[in-house]
């Protein structure tokens, strides 16, 4: 909310308040990560106070639409000022919905003059806009209505001439477009009916669009930065515009970008008062990263918000590039924890335990916490077993059988998803990241790829630390309980697919890949071998660094075993006295285990498990004796809050 206020802020200079150079502010986040609602939160508060508009770009119409319905919702707002006057949009309308002639450009300019003169009569005008004003569905009207044209009407009526509809200047705007042209209105007015009026040619529609872009700024110019309106203006109107990831809110952006472009190549700094707030599910943010024409990707709080201007000052220091893309952050545990409390069934440990379990299944990913928190709230028994609050593993069967519905938090994040890129997204979802993934689909013989460029959607894999490309969290964990699903004669069954990746990482020299798919395909024997092999000779450090990054691979165990029974049996090919293979074996599995978010949440019999394999294997560990021992110290403190 306060990087929207900052970039909507048009700070003071002698007295008036004024416009200054923007971004498009580019919110973006996979499905259920809260942006619809972020929109929604941001159109409460502008409510009364702000002229804005707040619009869903899915099944997007026209530039000329689009700009239509945003010019009603900015004079709808009741914020106490002014109506918002629309000369020069109005009169590019005019022209763009007439029948001109079109082999003969001097009848055609008749047309086009003749057009405006009728629609420079108060009825005809109001007429008019009724056509073009959309109703409560977001559909244009095709019959007059006045109450809403009105809005328009007595912003076009100029007071001091005699309520001359001022279309006259709209008109001669065309001419120079404030950026010192010298053309003919008239001949720019008819090229841009004979544009509009040809949707299929999308280069002439783009070039239609960025025109009527440039009028529809040039009239907020007029209405915020001239004569007295301005000290009254202390923020610019705001546009919210939701999931622009579709081929046509491409073009009503683009076309915004250029125009600010060719209006700032006339008038150094040239700026407009209109803040403009999009989201993404990450499709537009990655062609606007990858084009080079944003700033870095920044997480929402990212700042220290005890600076001056943080957000616009970072803006400004990137070299004021045309788009602003930021990432909308998960749920903190702590957060999570108040969501919990909400709930008002736990206290104290048990609070802590629901708390952490579905953090460890959410991370935090908002619209999927709220789901599990609500089947919580429905659910009676005591203690939570996240297995019981999913739908069954059915979605690979769902897309042979359309009868089957698919639930919960995975048809969220695989809305619109083609059926023969969800079979091969479950088959990719054993990868870790997007790379190894594409390798998979690559190398192996595994994957059908039927799904193509689906696959690799970028609404489906989101940046994880600036390294590489993963899926959302909830949204692998899911996939992989299908996965999981598949049987052993399936052609891309669990044990086969882990088992390739596990053989590229090693010809690829990945030792700590090579090992977690292993460890995923079950083979806890090799990995505890090498890892008790390792111990006495490595660092410490890159020892921990590889036993936490072989065990948070997944596992399809059998979670209705108690967790040292699990253990037991993982380890029941060692020795007891064989040290420290026997010790760091039974670290292994007990480590895998609890990496699980589907496994049991009372972990304190294991984290104490955890704790004495620590202290076994200390004297092996050469100068790391005391690292290993406070290991083990912190596992003993969390069994404590697990008890």
């Amino acid at each position: 909310m306060l990087l929207v206020r900052e970039f909507a802020d048009r700070p003071r200079h002698g007295g008036r308040a004024r416009s200054r150079p923007l971004p498009v502010l580019l919110f973006t986040g996979p499905r259920g990560s809260g942006k619809t609602a972020f929109l929604a939160a941001l159109a409460h508060r502008l409510e009364r106070h702000v002229p804005h508009a707040h619009l869903d770009c899915d099944g997007l119409g026209s530039i000329r639409d689009t700009l239509s319905s945003i010019a009603y919702e900015l004079n709808r707002t009741d914020a106490g000022h002014d109506r918002i006057a629309f000369p020069r949009f109005i009169t590019g309308q005019i022209v763009a919905e007439q029948d001109l002639d079109g082999t003969d450009p001097a009848l055609a300019r008749a047309q086009a003059e003749q057009a405006l003169a009728e629609h420079r009569g108060g009825d005809r005008l109001r007429n008019f806009l009724a056509q073009l004003a959309p109703d409560a569905s977001g559909e244009h009207r095709t019959a007059a209505g006045h109450h809403v044209p009105d809005l328009l009407l007595r912003g076009l009526v100029s007071w001091r001439r005699g309520r001359r509809v001022l279309l006259g200047e709209g008109q001669d705007w065309f001419g120079h477009q404030d950026r010192g042209l010298t053309r003919d209105p008239l001949d720019v007015l008819t090229d841009l009916n004979r544009r509009a009026r040809e949707p299929e040619d999308s280069d002439g529609a783009s070039e239609a669009g960025e025109l009527l872009w440039a009028a529809f700024l040039a009239d907020l110019r007029e209405n915020f930065d001239r004569g007295n309106r301005g000290a009254r203006r202390p923020l610019n109107c705001v546009v919210l515009l939701d999931n622009v990831d579709s081929p046509a809110a491409k073009m009503l952006l683009d076309g915004l970008v250029q125009a600010r472009r060719q209006y700032a190549a006339h008038v150094p700094d040239g700026s407009d008062p209109l803040t403009l707030v999009a989201t993404s599910r990450g499709k537009r943010s990655g062609a606007v990263i990858a084009s080079g024409e944003s700033a870095p990707m920044r997480e929402l709080d990212e700042f220290d918000l005890t600076r001056d201007e943080p957000y616009y000052s970072d803006y400004a220091e990137q070299g004021q590039k045309p788009w602003y893309p930021v990432r909308l952050r998960d749920l903190a545990l702590d957060e999570i924890a108040n969501m919990v409390d909400e709930l008002g069934r736990y206290a104290g440990n048990q609070k802590r335990r629901v708390s952490d379990t579905v953090f460890r299944f959410t991370r935090g990913h908002p619209g999927s916490t709220r789901h599990v928190l609500d089947a919580i709230q429905a659910h009676a028994a005591d203690p939570i077993d996240l297995r019981d609050l999913l739908p069954p593993a059915e979605l690979g069967a769902a897309q042979q059988d359309p009868a089957i519905a698919v639930h919960g938090p995975v048809a969220r994040f695989l809305a619109g998803t083609p059926g023969e890129a969800v079979n091969d997204l479950i088959t990719c979802s054993a990868a870790r990241t997007q790379d190894e993934a594409e390798r998979l689909v690559a190398r192996s013989e595994l994957v059908a790829a039927r799904g193509g460029r689906s696959v690799f959607a970028p609404e489906l894999w989101v940046p994880d630390d600036g390294v590489d490309n993963v899926l959302p969290p909830v949204l692998r964990r899911l996939l992989l309980r299908e996965l999981a699903a598949r049987a052993p004669e399936d052609a891309a069954d669990w044990t086969k697919v882990h088992t390739w990746l596990s053989q590229d990482h090693a010809e690829n020299g990945d030792e700590v890949g090579e090992l977690y798919h292993a460890l995923a395909a079950g083979e806890v024997e090799f990995v505890a071998r090498r890892l008790a092999a390792l111990l006495p000779y490595s660092d410490l450090t890159i020892w921990l660094d590889m036993l936490a990054g072989s065990t948070a691979a997944p596992n399809r165990l059998d979670h209705d075993d108690a967790q040292l029974d699990l253990v037991r049996s993982l380890t029941d090919w060692t020795h007891p006295g064989s040290v420290p293979l026997a010790p760091v074996a039974r670290l292994v599995a007990a480590l895998w285990i609890d990496a699980d978010p589907l496994g049991d949440g009372r972990r304190h019999s294991l984290y104490l498990e955890i704790a004495a394999c620590y202290d076994e294997i200390a004297p092996f560990s050469g100068s790391g004796l005391a690292t290993l021992r406070a290991e083990s110290e912190k596992y003993r403190r969390w069994s404590e809050l697990t008890d």
